[in-house]
């Protein structure tokens, strides 16, 4: 049933893996770490003639959000992988994980 604002009572709240990573950012900000969020995926593109492209951004199976540390004056690259409690790695996310030295 709704209430007067239009919210649902006894309705299980859902957080999704945008909400967790805005969560992310805005910490890795507070603290002053730099970061980026690796967007990866197919875009398609359309030119004014009536044509398209697709575009591949970033590797399959990438992470999410690349942290850039600077540990005792070694630059260290970290990969996250942001998801839900239902979320699972695809194909592609577990041969990157093993395929990436460590």
């Amino acid at each position: 049933m709704a209430n007067s604002r239009g919210l649902w009572y006894n309705m299980p709240i859902i957080q999704l893996e945008k909400d967790i990573q805005k969560s992310i950012f805005r910490y890795f900000k507070k603290i002053k770490i730099f970061y980026w969020r690796n967007n990866s995926g197919v875009f398609v593109v359309r030119d004014g003639f009536g044509g398209q492209r697709i575009i591949r951004a970033g590797a399959l199976g990438m992470p999410d959000i690349f942290v850039c540390l600077n540990v005792r004056g070694l630059g260290i690259i970290i990969g996250l992988e942001v998801k839900t409690k239902k979320g699972r790695q695809s194909i592609n996310q577990i041969y990157f994980q093993k395929h990436t030295p460590i």
